[in-house]
């Protein structure tokens, strides 16, 4: 299939930057991959939800940290007045629908989603951007069980897809997040910065003594989960005991699920979202994880229905170029007939193929170099003629 478009003109309609079409070959894709991580999510007992596009900013707000609620995507309803806005992630508008509809549920409550979120990256390219992302969310089922759940789950539905090799890396917010927030305030982001930049010279020189030891030793602590039970003693020794115990609960339960499994105590993804073991999902040439989530216990009580809670979201985008890099690439629309002729002729043939499962596209008499044409842009695997057409 070919598509091509003259180029851009004074007085040609153009989309937002950040936002981009998806054609129908890109568009059926983006489908079936959809239904597919949906489908083995369903396998765990998670029940699919639809979730309105943009919600009020007060509630947006409550599960959100400050820097993603700075760059949320605002506007206002002239109708009532109120403040709105384009949802930066799933999981508030979750909490807000089991603080609502589902307050007497006596859990656990397993709820699976699929959609877009909009987001203003930060750094050199400061455009919105929208993700398409599909996930699960875990309420009111306590730890381990439910962390090794839905990261199984998550696993699941990437080899669902035909995705192998891939690597689980499982952090902990009792470790290094929690040091960084016990630092003076003055130090907190400074220091987050240079740790998540994994420069050491620059939180050399603002840390110092006690401070400064407990960081390194934290920022160590990366390599495969079996070497946990060697870093013990002098994690318990900076009293986070709960976090070795808490990771290799976690690590052994996936064992069997088919990643290879790392720990990373420098880690700082979700800091102060997270309560409890966090994770993503790498995979082999691929720029960004394809999936990441964690525990979050303390987000429901923001709501008013406070419960443990942790969940997953795989990036379809992601996705998508992980299985582009394996060669599934191809058009996973059904072979589609053209059917050239005057409505008469053309009726019976199109409503015989429709009825044996064939996809069909009608056209009125044209001449050849047209017909050629619709093939190329549209990837026709057959024309046909009827007679009297």
């Amino acid at each position: 299939m070919r598509a091509h478009s003259p180029g851009p003109t004074d007085t040609t309609p153009m989309l937002p930057e950040g936002l981009r079409d998806l054609l129908p070959e890109r568009a059926a894709r983006r489908r079936a991959v959809a239904r597919a991580v949906l489908s083995a999510f369903e396998r765990y007992g998670y029940a699919s939800v639809v979730l309105p596009a943009f919600e009020r900013e007060s509630v947006v707000a409550r599960g959100v940290g400050g820097a993603v609620r700075r760059e949320l995507l605002r506007f206002l309803d002239p109708d009532v007045g109120d403040v709105l806005v384009l949802r930066p992630d799933m999981t508030p508008q979750i909490a807000r629908l089991v603080a609502t509809r589902y307050r007497e549920h006596p859990g656990p409550l397993r709820l699976a989603y699929e959609g877009s979120v909009v987001r203003r990256p930060r750094g050199r390219a400061h455009r919105q951007r929208q993700l398409s992302q599909a996930g699960i969310e875990c309420i009111g089922f306590a730890p381990p069980q439910a962390d090794v759940e839905v990261i199984v789950a998550t696993l699941d539905a990437l080899h669902a897809l035909g995705l192998r090799d891939l690597t689980v890396e499982l952090s902990h917010a009792g470790a290094l997040p929690a040091v960084i927030d016990a630092l003076p305030p003055d130090l907190r982001e400074p220091v987050a910065e240079a740790v998540a930049a994994r420069d050491r010279a620059v939180w050399r020189e603002l840390l110092s003594g006690d401070e400064l030891a407990h960081v390194e030793r934290l920022a160590r602590c990366a390599g495969e989960a079996h070497e946990l039970a060697g870093w013990r003693d002098a994690l318990a020794a900076l009293g986070h005991a709960d976090v070795v115990d808490a990771l290799g609960a976690v690590a052994e339960g996936i064992a069997g699920a088919g990643a290879r499994v790392l720990v990373d105590l420098g880690e700082l993804r979700g800091r102060g979202y997270y309560t409890g073991v966090f994770f993503q999902v790498l995979a082999d040439g691929v720029g960004s994880p394809l999936a990441g989530g964690g525990r979050y216990d303390a987000l429901l009580g923001r709501y008013g229905a406070p419960r443990a809670a942790t969940g997953a979201a795989i990036d379809l985008e992601a996705v998508e170029v992980a299985l582009a890099r394996g060669g599934a690439g191809a058009d996973p629309r059904p072979p589609r007939v053209l059917v050239v002729g005057t409505p008469a002729a053309r009726a019976p043939t199109a409503a015989r193929l429709r009825a044996a499962g064939r996809a069909v596209a009608e056209c009125d008499p044209v001449d050849d170099a047209t017909v050629a044409a619709l093939v190329a842009w549209e990837g026709y695997a057959e024309v046909l003629r009827p007679e009297g057409g």
